[in-house]
């Protein structure tokens, strides 16, 4: 699996990512699902089962169709928050 910047430098206690720098100049960009997935860990069929599920966030509709969907980058930033403190 492709990692990005922003879980290496989770991991490692690296320097922050271009997303984790984006949060804190107060800068939410909507971002699509191989964001999503990088970010989060989970592979396309997981992340729609968990959020059938109602257990990870559910994604806005981006198009006037919704045939484009993504999520605020904090959204995502806060459900892996969430899951941390709770492990």
């Amino acid at each position: 699996m492709k990692q990005d910047g922003y879980s290496r430098s989770i991991r490692s206690g690296g320097a922050p990512s271009a997303h984790t720098k984006l949060v804190a100049l107060g800068v939410d960009p909507a971002i699509r699902m191989p964001t999503a997935m990088a970010i989060s860990g989970l592979g396309e069929s997981q992340l729609f089962l968990m959020i059938s599920r109602g257990e990870f966030p559910r994604p806005f509709k981006l198009t006037p169709r919704g045939r484009a969907v993504g999520w605020r980058l904090s959204t995502i930033t806060g459900w892996l928050a969430d899951r941390e403190s709770a492990s």
